[in-house]
């Protein structure tokens, strides 16, 4: 698999010396979004920095790891030996990153689904970054990534300002986050350090995409549909729309997919009572382009989790949202 993006960030001032780059943002609880999304931030750090160290922060270190050499094919040339996989900051290692006494990093890489969420309990709605990275801000050294939250609280205004200033580059997923960071940059700001790319994972759906296009490889299995249920929405409101839904498709197979594999997997013996037929399907043990194959050839699919919609309206099939949220809904939007 090769991964192509644009080469648009020239003022990195690329150098011959060693990068030291933290990664952080992934946390490593076994979510397949979560690793699309890493694959891709990857490639992208291969295109736009010249020698580099990575050092991706994780809740689960020994899981990442794992993944990682499992799927070293999908990532650049030597990159594997170039990637360290740190455990989860105690309070301790906290407390000397508030105060500049961390490890000295040469840049810092933020992204998230909505690096800023007001949903979030302070400080890790946003507020937790000027914290733990006020030195690197001070000195343009932050890259932040993604999604940009709501202004609905006081202080959010702010937090928004501080770090879209303070950011070397800004690379957004979608219209509404880029609204939003115009606010706060003036034209040559605006300019030199941000840009709005679409979703992240685009490069690598695009080109899985024409791969299938061009193989005109065929499903090996009979039709079926995608279900998944996370924690964030209501089971039994979640189990009438699922019986809504697989009315419409009676000749299909419906499959779960569960996209947090330990939170959603809670749900599949629950749902299997209520549907006898339904089978799972375990990305733990797949690689990236064989679950992409089973979005590819599905008939539809109903979720709840963002980059399940996305890769699904991506690819053109039919879906339906269990809970509808802004994150969602600026997201899909951006795909049309």
């Amino acid at each position: 698999m090769v991964i192509c993006y644009d080469r648009t960030w020239l003022f990195l001032d690329k150098k011959c010396f060693v990068m030291n780059l933290l990664v952080k943002g992934y946390y490593g609880y076994k979510n397949f979004g979560d690793e699309l999304i890493l694959l891709a931030l990857l490639w992208w750090i291969d295109e736009n920095f010249g020698s580099y160290q990575i050092f991706i922060s994780a809740g689960d270190e020994k899981w990442l790891e794992k993944r990682i050499v499992n799927h070293k094919r999908y990532y650049p040339a030597g990159m594997l030996e170039k990637i360290t996989v740190l455990p989860k900051s105690d309070k301790i290692q906290l407390a000397k990153e508030a105060l500049g006494m961390g490890e000295d990093w040469d840049f810092v890489v933020l992204w998230g689904g909505q690096v800023v969420d007001e949903d979030r309990k302070f400080p890790h709605d946003g507020w937790n970054i000027p914290m733990l990275y006020r030195k690197y801000l001070n000195e343009w050294k932050v890259a932040l990534i993604w999604g940009i939250g709501t202004e609905n609280k006081d202080g959010t205004a702010l937090l928004h300002k501080i770090l879209l200033d303070r950011s070397k580059i800004i690379l957004l997923r979608d219209k509404f986050s880029e609204g939003l960071a115009e606010k706060y940059l003036n034209e040559e700001k605006k300019e030199k350090k941000l840009q709005t790319v679409g979703d992240l994972s685009l490069p690598i759906l695009e080109n899985f995409k024409n791969q299938m296009i061009v193989s005109y490889e065929k499903s090996q299995r009979d039709p079926y549909v995608l279900i998944n249920v996370s924690p964030e929405v209501d089971f039994d409101a979640s189990v009438r729309k699922i019986k809504l839904f697989l009315s419409r498709f009676p000749q299909c197979q419906p499959v779960f997919f569960a996209a947090h594999a330990v939170d959603d997997m809670k749900y599949f013996s629950r749902l299997q009572e209520l549907f006898p037929s339904l089978e799972l399907f375990d990305w733990t043990q797949a690689g990236v382009e064989k679950t992409l194959n089973l979005f590819y050839f599905a008939e539809a699919g109903i979720w709840q989790r963002l980059h399940f919609l996305y890769i699904l309206k991506f690819l053109g099939k039919e879906y339906e949202v269990l809970k509808m949220t802004h994150k969602i809904q600026v997201n899909l939007l951006d795909i049309d």
